[in-house]
């Protein structure tokens, strides 16, 4: 969910040269083919470090200096149609020919250049160079409308959060290959919040053979929504969750699913007043999340419609088959070794999403540690778990 940590700008000239010229390209190219490379950094072991522990992760575990190149990459949109996007793909400077990969998933971000592959010094784009810096190659997906990629971001939007990861590990794949160095087709997948669900969607798709060429060797998902109707709702209706976030997070979902699921027949239909116009421009890709939530109503009776806050306790329509569709993450069963992280004090996503994730794990026979990482807030709990997936990864068999 919102990292809101990143304030550098990227030329407006170089937004438009990526929006214009690649899609022509991808409409020809295979899914996950590799349509434009950037450089963006050379960083030594003590700057990588530097990086990572800027954001309170721990730098001590950074052994290697990194290059990080941004990719542009052929993909499908959420109708199926080709598009393109942009991702992060994060190399070790070390001799290492062969090299365990990671894919790792932002949380939720409503400005485009806050982006992994825009923003080396944001928690996004921190979290890969972490595991970019202990070994990994480390492909961090965008996701669709965000970095570089055309349109709007279709925000908890579970099938091209999959799509999307898996076009860009293909990605990542051709580029090692480029610089003379493989990556291992087995993929550790791990995300945090939106970015939970992200790696979620990409374990499946691996697990269900997407990619015969690609496989999934661990997943370990982080602080992840995966169930808005049954454990997220009923925590921000009753007043556990923090106001100012649920209101963000409600607004942007809306926003998002009203072009997919039509959840509304009017603006008028969820906020009150002028909110549905603002809304609308607050949500342009240009806004970060603190500009946003600065401006947004303090109670969720102060931004939306009586009838939509009843609505969020009843869901149905184009709101009950958004949550529908997009809380199937944990409901099947990985083969893989699977562990969800998550942190009992979480102010923004509600712990019951961890737990209700694990339920239906084991409802299809799967057996998924929860590890419980403290009294923590919500950007405390990634900073607490991104380790302890980082030692877990690390003694994995190879």
């Amino acid at each position: 969910m919102p990292h809101s940590l990143s304030h550098r700008l990227v030329a407006v000239i170089a937004l438009a040269c990526a929006a214009v010229a690649v899609p022509s390209a991808a409409e020809a190219a295979e899914r996950g083919t590799l349509l434009q490379v950037r450089h963006l950094a050379e960083l030594s072991r003590a700057r990588t470090a530097e990086r990572v522990s800027a954001l309170g992760l721990p730098g001590a575990r950074v052994r290697f200096g990194v290059d990080a190149y941004r990719v542009t990459y052929a993909t499908v949109g959420v109708g199926g149609a080709p598009t393109t996007a942009t991702g992060l793909v994060v190399l070790p400077r070390n001799r290492v020919r062969h090299l365990r990969t990671v894919s790792y998933a932002h949380g939720t971000m409503a400005r485009r250049s806050d982006a992994p592959s825009r923003d080396l010094t944001g928690l996004a784009g921190a979290s890969a160079l972490l595991f970019g810096g202990a070994g990994y190659a480390t492909a961090a997906p965008d996701y669709l409308g965000l970095g570089y990629g055309p349109g709007r971001h279709p925000y908890l939007h579970l099938a091209t959060e999959g799509s999307a990861s898996l076009d860009m590990l293909r990605a990542a794949h051709e580029l090692g290959a480029r610089r003379h160095r493989s990556l291992d087709a087995r993929t550790l997948a791990t995300g945090f919040s939106q970015g939970g669900v992200a790696a979620m969607a990409l374990g499946r798709l691996l697990e269900d053979g997407a990619d015969p060429a690609l496989r999934l060797a661990a997943l370990a998902p982080m602080s992840g929504p995966y169930d808005i109707e049954h454990a997220e709702l009923p925590a921000l209706l009753a007043g556990r969750l923090n106001r100012l976030a649920s209101n963000y997070y409600l607004s942007y979902a809306m926003r998002a699913w009203q072009p997919i699921y039509h959840v509304f027949d009017s603006p008028a239909d969820v906020w009150r007043g002028r909110w549905g116009a603002r809304t609308q421009r607050l949500f342009d890709g240009r806004h970060d999340d603190v500009a946003i939530i600065r401006v947004l109503p303090h109670t969720l009776a102060g931004l939306f419609t009586t009838a939509f806050r009843a609505r969020l306790a009843h869901p149905d329509g184009g709101l009950l088959t958004g949550m529908r569709e997009n809380d199937v993450s944990c409901d099947w069963a990985p083969r893989a070794p699977t562990r969800i992280y998550a942190a009992h004090a979480d102010d923004q996503v509600a712990f019951a999403n961890a737990e209700h994730c694990v339920a239906d794990l084991r409802a299809h026979g799967v057996v998924a540690p929860l590890h419980d990482v403290g009294k923590l807030d919500h950007f405390g709990s990634t900073v607490a778990a991104a380790p302890q997936v980082l030692a877990w990864f690390d003694h994995l068999e190879p």
